[in-house]
């Protein structure tokens, strides 16, 4: 595994960059894995403006091991819910700087994970992540990654 990898933020990922002030929903589906210890995490990444020039500031949403599905980031308590390691996964921001962080089994019943409130972050990106701790390489594949924002018509945004 190469050195590097050693923080979220060095994790491989793709970013889209978002007006920090927009209404959106960023969207993915997990297919398939190969990761199964508890050493390694897929999916959702939000990246906020660092604090200061040591600190990366990020939120991340997705499939850890085998323990399901969990929100992390500074400052947030982490979140178990449900179980599984694929499927749809959802944030959702309003204007008011609470994020909804979702799941779904199907990608149209959408049940709520957690919500947090980060409106003192200013968001710079929104992607999508693959992150390991221990020596392997896990691979994922993600069927698209699709933002939009809300109050505007159909797709801003999506790569499959």
């Amino acid at each position: 595994m190469p050195p590097e990898w050693d923080t979220v933020n060095a994790a491989p990922q793709v970013r889209l960059k978002v007006p920090s002030d927009a209404e959106f929903s960023v969207e993915t589906r997990i297919l398939s894995r190969t990761f199964t210890g508890n050493d390694s995490s897929a999916g959702l990444i939000l990246v906020f403006a660092p604090p200061d020039a040591n600190t990366v500031d990020t939120v991340t949403f997705g499939a850890w091991g085998n323990d399901g599905f969990r929100v992390e980031g500074p400052s947030l308590s982490m979140t178990h819910a449900g179980s599984g390691t694929t499927g749809y996964l959802k944030i959702t921001r309003q204007g008011n700087g609470v994020y909804q962080f979702e799941r779904s089994t199907d990608g149209v019943n959408w049940v709520n994970h957690a919500s947090e409130d980060l409106s003192s972050k200013t968001l710079l990106h929104v992607g999508i992540y693959n992150k390991c701790w221990a020596g392997h390489n896990p691979v994922v594949e993600f069927d698209y990654l699709r933002t939009e924002y809300l109050g505007l018509a159909g797709t801003l945004f999506m790569i499959r």
